[in-house]
Formats: structure tokens, sequence, C-alpha cells
């Protein structure tokens, strides 16, 4: 598909999640699932829209793969929270921040950094409350809301054929070349000493960052969709998947 008819789409996309740009309150009475999927995507929404806005420069390619794998990380975790259980991952989901400001706290602490007593204590006493469910391996706390590597979580989403043998090979792509534009890569940075290569990956990751930003998203309003029964935003999703010319599949 020509990159020009997969900005097209894009635009469609932003223009279908617009009610995502804005912060509500949410219902308190809603599923923890739905909430969690409410949130994660109005986190992505702006992210779509840095992505259409960098779409139209060509030095962008690579910022925009980089950024899409952020929408695929996130597309991947709430396929994760269906696939094990969605009200108990999402809970789990949710109590994980506790544990992030621990983590963040115990940094400061090896580095010399103090934090005000009194936060300090709320939130070592936070942690205490959801520790039991973070720790494996001989106290050792866990590093992600799910306990598991984002690689072992791809691994059972493409088992469960949630990830289809359709999508496997550009998500996955799109997974292992962003991360060369997330991380320092002797890769990725040898095709800066060529001119033809340097130019042939600019294209590539522009084409790619924007299907696997796309597609991710779709694939988190699928889900929202089906959580809220919101019919006309479904049927609005399957036909965005035909013009990428991406199998529709179940939303789960």
């Amino acid at each position: 598909m020509e990159t020009s008819k997969i900005k097209k789409v894009l635009s469609e996309v932003l223009d279908l999640a617009k009610d995502f740009e804005s912060i509500e309150a949410l219902d308190p009475k809603l599923s923890l699932f739905t909430i969690t999927v409410t949130i994660i995507a109005r986190r992505d929404f702006p992210i779509l829209h840095s992505i259409a806005v960098l779409a139209d420069d060509p030095l962008s390619g690579d910022a925009i793969l980089d950024l899409s794998r952020r929408v695929l990380e996130d597309m991947i975790s709430v396929k994760f929270m269906v696939l094990k259980g969605k009200e108990d991952m999402a809970a789990k989901f949710i109590r994980y921040s506790a544990v992030e400001r621990w983590l963040d706290l115990e940094y400061l602490r090896k580095m010399g950094i103090q934090e005000d007593p009194g936060l300090e204590k709320k939130i070592e006493d936070d942690f205490q409350k959801v520790r039991p469910q973070f720790v494996y391996k001989k106290d050792q706390i866990a590093q992600s809301w799910s306990s598991t590597r984002l690689e072992l979580m791809i691994e059972e989403l493409v088992k469960a054929k949630v990830i289809t043998d359709a999508e496997k090979e550009y998500l996955l792509q799109g997974y292992i070349t962003g991360n060369r534009k997330n991380h320092l890569s002797s890769r990725d940075t040898s095709y800066f000493a060529n001119k033809t290569q340097r130019a042939d990956d600019l294209e590539d990751s522009l084409r790619i960052g924007l299907v696997i930003a796309i597609v991710s998203y779709m694939r988190i309003l699928s889900n929202y969709a089906e959580e809220t029964g919101n019919i006309a935003l479904a049927g609005q999703l399957d036909r965005l998947f035909s013009k990428l010319n991406v199998p529709v599949v179940n939303s789960a």
C-alpha cells in the first residue's frame, strides 16, 4: 500500500478516535478493564497525532518507527489482559503503579537522593500492600506489571492465535526494528555510513512505523468498542482494517 494512502487511513483513525483526546472523569461503575483500555487509548491518541504530524517530514521515519513501538507494546498488554483474564489482569495493571513508585524510590535511594520522609513512608506502605503479587525468584520484584517479559507475552499471543499468522510477520518486524531505533544499535547506525542504505531505511521505517501504529491502535479501539458495545465504532474499524488490507479478526 502506498505511503500516501496509509497516511489517509491514519487521518481517518484520528478523526474516529477524537473523543480520546479529552480527559474526562470516568464512571467508577465501569469495569476495571473498560477503564484500563480507555486510559490506554487516551494515552496513545497523542502518539498517533504526533506520528501524523511527523509523517510529512522525510527525515522522520526513525522517530515514527520508534513511537509506533510504544503503541505496539500497549496493544500487546491489552491483548495479554484479555488472554489471561481481563478483569484480574486490569486490576494487576492498576496495582502495579505502587510498585513502579517504589522501584523509582529505591533507585533514587541507591543514588543518594532522599525524598520527603512522609512521601517515602506512603510509597513504602502502598508497595507493601501489593508486594506479594509481584515477588518472584527469592524476593525479586517484577520489573513489569504482567511479571512477564514483553517477548514472552508476544510468544503467548502468537501461540494462542490472538496475533494471527497474517499479522505476525509485520508486527514482529516492527517490534524488532523498533527496538533498534529505541536503543543504540550497531546495525541501525551502520545505515548512516551509506547514503543509499540510509534512504531505504528511512522509507522502510516510515511505512512500517505507520502501519504498526495504526493497526495497534485500532486493535486497542476494537477492544474498547466490544467492552462498551459501540457497534458504530466497531463497524468503522472494520472498514479501516479493510482499507489497510489487514484481516479483520475478533477483538480477543
